[in-house]
């Protein structure tokens, strides 16, 4: 008996293999040949090899870039008032901030794994394909991949709608491989997702990620402090507002002004009498009046028309109404009317503080009437402290 080892070897080629299979036999014939002898026998081995698949696994990350940029606004309304001095106007100030993002630039990236588990080296490629139908740009090392090694390959495709991310792995002599990854996008924010709105005037500050509009009512008011008017009785003044909108990246400021003009009235203390005669021997202009059921002017500082006086009378009692003319005023001091009655004319100056009848008239009131005793007198001296505007 004749025995004899032999060894058999899988072939190190992949384009042998199909499907990671590849199978052979050797035949061994034996003779025996003599005189008489003439004798052959054979025998066949099959040899089975495997040729194990590629390996795959990938990453996927999305990304995009997301630009966010604010706008601030400041406005007043009513933006400007005119008045007197105690006179009191109202405005509303607005705020708003306004916010605003672009995206751009989105993008999958990862990388690609590629493991050998056999025992020969296998040249392979990559293809990489996501679901909405974009190609992925595939950057490997190198497209040979040796025995019990690993190879990682990059990728990128510029994509914003993929959800799933497919790597196909191809290999000579074997199936393709594939390996999946979701996809999901990070935002690279570029400015501020949120600010800070403030408005020092109101001591207002508030934490915003969106739009924003915010009102302020104020109240301003002419000063009644005469010494702030100017020599024509005139001041202004311009309120600023500034809001402010601050971030890590964003530093915005917006102003708004009212303009508040006032003026304050000046008068002058004049003293008005109603008209008729001068009294006999006066060196002073100082009417008397006679009694009359027509309107009668009151003269103040001689030269003006302060108001009108009206008699009346019934059986007791003899009734003076004054009115007041616009730009004059009772002045604020005691006994400002002051009105004597006359049986017959006067011969000589009386003295109003020696008037039998006195009032003191609210410097608010423009028409007043009061009562004198009696209906017999023919003349009144009628003696007024008022006040003229000026301006």
């Amino acid at each position: 008996m004749l025995e004899r080892l032999e060894g058999f070897r899988c072939p190190a080629d992949p384009a042998l293999y199909s499907e990671g299979k590849h199978s052979y036999t050797e035949t061994n014939v034996a003779t025996l040949k003599g005189g008489n002898v003439d004798l052959k026998a054979d025998a066949n081995v099959t040899v089975n090899c495997t040729l194990p698949k590629l390996q795959a696994a990938k990453t996927a990350a999305g990304s995009y870039d997301r630009k966010v940029e604010w706008s601030l606004a400041k406005s007043v309304s009513p933006a400007s008032h005119s008045g007197n001095a105690g006179q009191s106007f109202n405005s509303t100030w607005t705020v708003t901030a306004t916010k605003s993002a672009a995206e751009a630039n989105h993008k999958v990236t990862g990388t690609i794994t590629v493991t050998n588990p056999a025992a020969i080296a296998q040249t392979f490629t990559v293809t990489d394909r996501l679901d909405d139908g974009t190609e992925a740009t595939v950057s490997c090392p190198t497209g040979t991949v040796a025995a019990g090694a690993t190879v990682s390959c990059t990728y990128t495709a510029a994509t914003a709608k993929a959800k799933e991310n497919v790597a196909t792995v191809s290999a000579a002599g074997n199936a393709d491989v594939t390996a999946k990854a979701d996809v999901s996008y990070t935002a690279n924010v570029i400015g501020d997702e949120s600010v800070t709105l403030g408005d020092a005037r109101f001591t207002y500050s508030t934490q915003i990620s969106a739009d924003k509009t915010q009102t302020f009512p104020e109240t301003f008011t002419c000063p009644t402090d005469a010494a702030k008017y100017d020599s024509t009785g005139k001041y202004s003044f311009t309120p600023t507002n500034l809001a402010t909108l601050t971030g890590t990246n964003t530093n915005l400021e917006a102003s708004a002004a009212v303009v508040v003009n006032c003026t304050i009235q000046q008068w002058a203390d004049e003293t008005a009498t109603g008209a008729g005669k001068t009294y006999p021997g006066s060196n002073n202009w100082f009417m008397y009046t006679k009694y009359t059921t027509s309107k009668v002017d009151l003269i103040a500082g001689q030269h003006y028309d302060a108001g009108d006086i009206h008699m009346s009378r019934n059986e007791t009692t003899t009734f003076i109404r004054i009115d007041l003319h616009d730009g004059y005023r009772w002045a604020n001091v005691l006994e400002n009317l002051k009105i004597q009655d006359f049986n017959k004319e006067p011969t000589s100056y009386v003295e109003p503080g020696a008037f039998k009848h006195k009032w003191t008239i609210d410097p608010s009131k423009r028409t007043v009437t009061v009562e004198i005793p009696g209906v017999k007198a023919g003349y009144y001296g009628i003696h007024g402290d008022v006040q003229r505007l000026l301006r």
